[in-house]
């Protein structure tokens, strides 16, 4: 902190607000984080923050700043935290039924959680380092990415022994199962992509540059089957995504635009958009049938290191090295929210399959679920906009003891 002006504790004394000079807001939950570190990060204000007052009810936190204006933010938690990983947490992914989260981690494990009570199912070990995790459309499989240039495939429950996929000659990116459960798509720093049988665990096809065609040139990231599984889209940090005949293996279209690698890719549920979360801290919608541009949307502070759209492709998930979990508008290209922050990098996430929730993986060894479907989310959703501000309603100004409006 830069010079701290303003405390304030909430309501049940449990949580520490702070004021600051480098215009940020802190929120420590001093009941569940006993090392001292800053669980959510207010960020907007353009100036220093001179005072900050809890509402009554400990949801809401009032700042005041040298800018002029007075934000209303909302606080309080709507995530359930997922704990048990002993390393950094890379993806975190439901199930297609929406019982159960399953987190991949670099600690070597995939663990899997029964959402509703947090209650631990299954411990899945992959011999190395696990980068991504995947589950079968029938959610009895997952198939996991590991470090070491293999993937995994393993009974959901952890019995029996797993089938591997070997080929690769450098550390798995991602891994993808498609639609119809039939084959599995596996990426790799060895600039290959690879689409493989799911039954035969044999190679189908081998996306890579060759003598006819120009594949990617540097470490594929980024996997996703189209919705009707007959194409696959990858992107590497040669800043190319490259959308490919899966029947085939033969490219289709090359979409150039990024700055920097474009890190993670995901089809819109009617397959007509493609979204892109890059490490030049943008999100980039395209056309994958002509490869145009549709759009460029920013507001990270930090490299973007997954995105998904929603069931209903009415909104983008986002998460950033900048620990923040975000929401966007497709259609207007805007930034809809800022969901929640984890305590470091917040690296994959996961739509419930009715949209109702996201759950998120982080370096802080967290799978975190947020629930989206509070009552009242249409106001949260406007008072989470970040750098957004609006006067505070009669009722807030009551609420927080402010004097009525001139």
């Amino acid at each position: 902190m830069d010079g701290l002006y303003c405390l304030a504790w909430s309501p049940d004394g449990t949580r520490l607000g702070a004021g600051d000079q480098d215009r940020t807001a802190r929120v420590w939950d001093l009941a569940r984080n006993g090392s001292g570190d800053a669980r959510t990060w207010l960020n907007g204000h353009t100036d220093t923050l001179y005072a900050i007052a809890w509402s009554p009810d400990g949801r809401q936190l009032a700042t005041a700043s040298r800018d002029r204006l007075l934000a209303v933010w909302d606080v309080g938690d709507r995530a359930n935290v997922l704990r048990g990983h002993e390393d950094s947490v890379w993806q975190a992914a439901w199930s297609p039924d929406g019982t159960r989260v399953a987190g991949a981690s670099q600690d070597g494990t995939v663990r899997v959680w029964e959402a509703a009570t947090g209650r631990r199912t299954a411990v899945l070990r992959g011999g190395g380092e696990i980068s991504d995790v995947s589950w079968s459309p029938d959610g009895a499989r997952l198939v996991a990415a590991l470090r070491d240039g293999s993937a995994v495939i393993r009974a959901a429950d952890g019995t029996g022994d797993g089938t591997a996929l070997s080929g690769h000659t450098d550390e798995v990116s991602t891994v993808s199962w498609s639609p119809d459960g039939r084959r599995i798509a596996t990426a790799s720093r060895d600039s290959t992509a690879r689409i493989w049988d799911v039954e035969t665990a044999q190679v189908v096809h081998v996306l890579a540059r060759g003598t006819a065609v120009r594949g990617h040139d540097d470490w594929i990231s980024g996997a996703a089957w189209s919705p009707d599984g007959r194409r696959l889209a990858t992107s590497a940090t040669d800043r190319r995504v490259i959308v490919w005949n899966a029947e085939d293996g033969t490219p289709l279209i090359t979409l150039h635009g990024h700055r920097d690698h474009p890190w993670k890719i995901d089809w819109s549920p009617d397959g007509r958009r493609l979204a892109t979360g890059s490490r030049d801290r943008t999100i980039r919608l395209w056309a994958p049938d002509d490869g145009t541009r549709l759009a460029v949307m920013t507001g990270h502070e930090d490299r973007v290191q997954d995105v998904a759209w929603s069931p209903d492709g009415t909104r983008i998930a986002s998460v950033s090295r900048d620990r923040t979990v975000r929401l966007w508008d497709p259609d207007t290209a805007t930034q809809v929210a800022v969901v929640g922050v984890h305590a470091d990098w917040a690296n994959g996430l996961s739509w419930h399959p009715d949209g109702s929730r996201l759950a998120t993986a982080s370096r802080d060894q967290t799978v975190r679920i947020w629930d989206l479907t509070d009552p009242d989310l249409d106001v949260l959703l406007r008072r989470a906009r970040s750098r957004v501000f609006r006067a505070p309603t009669a009722e807030e100004r009551r609420a927080f003891l402010l004097p009525a409006a001139d």
